[in-house]
């Protein structure tokens, strides 16, 4: 397990500041929720993270160690990624989850699927695992649970997801959740939060603003401080 950490990071392009003085730790084995409004440079500090960008100043480390002297696919090696968009290749299901696990049996995808709640649906392709995956044959949920599935079996330590549920049914919506819940058992999680009600139980949640960290805390913490959460808070779900 590793803890991650930001110190007084700085980024920008050539003619616009994204992030000024980001600090923040996240303990190992813990989970944080980053919420703000759109363009506050929330999936700009996931990209930091994976080194998709150079920060400009100040450090970023992993398990104590500064990520500039690791090399991106060392840094991203670490971590199990999904972003709002969902990746699939061209192939079955069973080559989809075990993308990037070539080592892994049949049997160890069939129970990473098992534990994020796609097995039952993939049992009712015409194929059932070896279906071959396109655009007409998956709704955007059963893509979901393929992806999240394919991070199960990948037993990363650090779990960072841009979570996006908003256009989902409420099943699909609620079986994405309790994957999401079992695949950050026992990991260091950053979660990017479009929705504020799936980071609630989050350990820390950081508020961004204008590129800058204005509040962070628990759910609890935030709402009795009556700051931007709490704005935020309300306009969603008060």
């Amino acid at each position: 397990m590793r803890d991650i950490a930001f110190n007084h990071v700085d980024f920008g392009y050539t003619d616009k500041k994204v992030l000024s003085d980001v600090t923040f730790t996240i303990p190992k084995n813990k989970k944080m929720g980053i919420v703000g409004p759109t363009g506050c440079g929330k999936t700009t500090i996931m990209k930091l993270l994976l080194k998709y960008y150079n920060y400009d100043t100040g450090e970023i480390t992993v398990g104590g160690r500064d990520i500039r002297g690791m090399s991106p696919d060392k840094v991203r090696g670490m971590m199990g990624i999904m972003f709002q968009e969902t990746f699939l290749i061209t192939g079955t299901v069973m080559d989809n989850i075990r993308m990037g696990n070539d080592d892994a049996s049949d049997e160890d995808v069939i129970r990473a699927a098992k534990e994020c709640n796609a097995h039952d649906f993939i049992m009712n392709l015409p194929e059932g695992y070896e279906t071959m995956v396109n655009e007409e044959n998956l709704s955007k949920g059963q893509r979901q649970l393929i992806c999240i599935a394919r991070l199960m079996l990948g037993d990363s330590s650090i779990i960072l997801l841009d979570e996006a549920t908003s256009s989902l049914d409420i099943l699909s919506e609620q079986l994405i959740k309790e994957a999401f819940d079992k695949i950050m058992e026992g990991r260091t999680t950053v979660v990017v939060a479009h929705r504020l009600s799936t980071i609630i139980d989050a350990d820390i949640i950081l508020v961004v603003k204008d590129g800058r960290v204005v509040e962070s805390g628990t759910h609890r913490e935030l709402l009795e401080g009556r700051g931007f959460y709490h704005q935020l808070y309300e306009s969603q779900l008060g």
